[in-house]
């Protein structure tokens, strides 16, 4: 794969993302402002809680048909019909556990009627994903881009109707789980027109093949995603919906920017997949840009959420949400060592070492659950950010080591420390337009341009050569300009 054609993918991946994201911010805010902090609490609490229980029977599936579908396009029929019929066969002891566990914090039936409806929506909307994994695999990103939009809008649009109209919890997750039907049958109509994909019969054999060979991915899955969910289940048991609700705030400004090593992530992994033990030199080029890349976007981003956190959080959620600041700022920290381990979790799935990511992510989420015990009671939702932050950081560290030789450490070191004084000339910047009491709509653009024009022309870590093409690239898949064809 081309480093235009990765690129191009990538880009896709992240305009989708960007407005997927912020249709999801503005809804989430408006919950927030028309629910109060219980009710959002509550709503953080049972997203929360769904997605804990549905990782443990997911079994990883999106990630390993992305490699396998990457490698061997004439899969991608047997994959989608059994693992269909195993997430089907799955979500039923998923639910029960979910129940069992939510029943034992003492739940009145409409809390858990709310929270079997997200479990419902959350189960629908990771098919959705599991469906969109085959287009990342075929490279058609394009496909994805358009399911999960249409997914978005529909259910943005049913959402703020029904809070206008003063509905409640239930009703907007109805919305969403009608709008994710819809979406869900667009992504199998594209598939079969796209993909080729035809109905065949399910195969037990092949079906249970899949099954052990998921569970690797399905552990690695668990331990990633507990890392992000335990937080905010912990907060939800032992201290309430207020507590999650505070930390809820803070991770939803921060979880927009999460997209970017994730779209980086699933667009780099079939161009490692596909180079892994044809071409080391290509292998390496392909890690060193993705590297590269992270680094130029996750430094400033959590630099500039540092200074610019607590009037985000009064701005958008209100005095209410004051305490999300401290948890703001520190899971911006944890963006860095959060942006390169996704990175480096890919790599290892493309070199068929997704029992080493395993071990690391279990480790990680060993270490998330210990610093949640020792610091939330003592710190609350702030502490849930450090245990992130903590956690991230350690896994970081294991994986650089494991990873050492094949990272190329010297030039990735040297690129990381130019980057480094770029964003402390935009952090200058940041620190004199507060001092003169500017608007956040006005430092955030211009801190922006700062940090630019710091990478072109004081570190010239980016030529103006690499800017041009990077600006064409996108500007050429702005709306009117899309095409089915990839670079």
């Amino acid at each position: 794969m081309s480093r235009k054609r990765f690129l191009g993918n990538a880009a896709i991946l992240i305009a989708t993302e960007v407005l997927v994201k912020i249709l999801g911010i503005v809804i989430t805010v408006l919950i927030a402002r028309f629910l109060g902090v219980e009710q959002f609490g509550l709503l953080a609490f049972a997203y929360a809680t769904s997605e804990m229980f549905l990782i443990v029977f997911d079994f990883g599936f999106d990630r390993m048909a992305v490699r396998d579908v990457a490698r061997k396009p004439q899969r991608a029929s047997r994959f989608l019909v059994n693992i269909s019929v195993i997430k089907g066969g799955l979500y039923l002891p998923a639910a029960l556990c979910c129940m069992l566990f939510v029943s034992l914090r003492g739940q009145d039936h409409g809390s858990l009627f709310v929270i079997m409806l997200a479990f419902l929506a959350v189960a629908a909307q990771r098919h959705m994903w599991f469906i969109c994994s085959l287009f990342r695999a075929g490279q058609i990103m394009m496909r994805e881009g358009q399911v999960r939009f249409v997914f978005a809008s529909c259910s943005f649009m049913l959402s703020v109707v029904l809070l206008l109209l003063h509905f409640g919890l239930k009703e907007i997750l109805f919305a969403r789980l009608a709008a994710l039907t819809l979406a869900i049958g667009l992504a199998l109509y594209f598939a079969k027109r796209d993909l080729g994909l035809r109905w065949v019969r399910p195969d037990k054999r092949y079906a249970k093949r899949l099954l052990v060979r998921g569970i690797p991915f399905a552990l690695m899955v668990i331990c990633i995603n507990l890392n992000m969910f335990l937080p905010t289940v912990a907060l939800g048991m032992f201290q309430g919906d207020a507590a999650a609700g505070i930390y809820a705030a803070g991770l939803k400004l921060v979880e927009p920017f999460g997209m970017l090593p994730e779209a980086m992530s699933w667009a780099i992994l079939p161009a490692l997949s596909l180079a892994w033990g044809r071409s080391e030199a290509e292998f390496s080029t392909t890690l060193h840009d993705g590297l590269r890349y992270l680094s130029l976007l996750s430094l400033p981003l959590a630099v500039g959420i540092l200074f610019v956190g607590r009037d985000a959080v009064v701005l958008i959620f209100g005095q209410e949400y004051l305490k999300s600041a401290a948890v703001l700022s520190l899971l911006a920290l944890s963006l860095v060592p959060d942006y390169m381990n996704s990175l480096f979790s890919s790599m290892l799935m493309s070199m068929n070492r997704e029992r080493t990511a395993l071990r690391v992510s279990a480790a990680g989420a060993a270490c998330t659950l210990i610093a949640c015990v020792g610091l939330i009671p003592a710190f609350g939702p702030a502490g849930a950010a450090a245990a992130c932050l903590i956690s991230e950081s350690l896994m970081f560290v294991v994986l650089v080591r494991l990873l050492h030789k094949s990272l190329r450490l010297g030039p990735l070191l040297a690129c990381m420390g130019r980057i480094a004084v770029a964003t402390a000339v935009m952090a200058g910047a940041l620190v004199l337009m507060d001092s003169l009491g500017w608007n956040l709509f006005v430092r955030v653009p211009l801190a922006m341009a700062v940090y630019a024009a710091a990478l072109v022309f004081v570190v010239r870590e980016v030529s103006t050569h690499e800017a041009r093409t990077g600006i064409d690239m996108l500007a050429s898949r702005l709306p009117g300009k899309l095409r089915r064809s990839e670079p």
